[in-house]
């Protein structure tokens, strides 16, 4: 889960594919449609982090362009508390992948969409989007 702890933001509506689970707090990026989806491991940009749940209990749940609620950076050098798992000490300054929407892959690099900035904890890295 990324949580937002420095810098200025703004939210943002951005429509959303037809019955996809969104949660608060995941990362999102666009699809080839224009929407936006919960972020997987190889996308090479993200937008910004989700603000509202998303369940296929939703009334709207199977409807396409429902607008979802996005946070997002709005300058430079904007930090976000992420999951992780056996940070150290050397990741800060690397840019990572993700694991999924919710999780940054402290030893992967071939998308390099978050730098890491701080390790809080084996299990908490502060973040910024790249």
């Amino acid at each position: 889960m990324f949580t937002h702890e420095k810098g200025d933001t703004k939210t943002v509506y951005r429509p959303r594919p037809a019955s996809t689970v969104f949660s608060v707090g995941e990362v999102v990026a666009y699809n080839g449609l224009g929407q936006v989806e919960p972020a997987v491991a190889g996308d090479t940009e993200i937008l910004g982090v989700c603000k509202e749940a998303v369940t296929s209990a939703d009334d709207d749940y199977a409807t396409a362009n429902v607008l979802v609620a996005i946070q997002v950076p709005s300058e430079l050098h904007v930090e976000w508390e992420a999951d992780t798992s056996s940070a150290v000490a050397a990741d800060i300054g690397g840019d990572v992948d993700l694991t999924d929407s919710e999780t940054v892959d402290r030893a992967a690099t071939l998308t390099g969409v978050v730098r890491i900035v701080e390790v809080d904890s084996a299990d908490k890295v502060t973040v910024e989007l790249n």
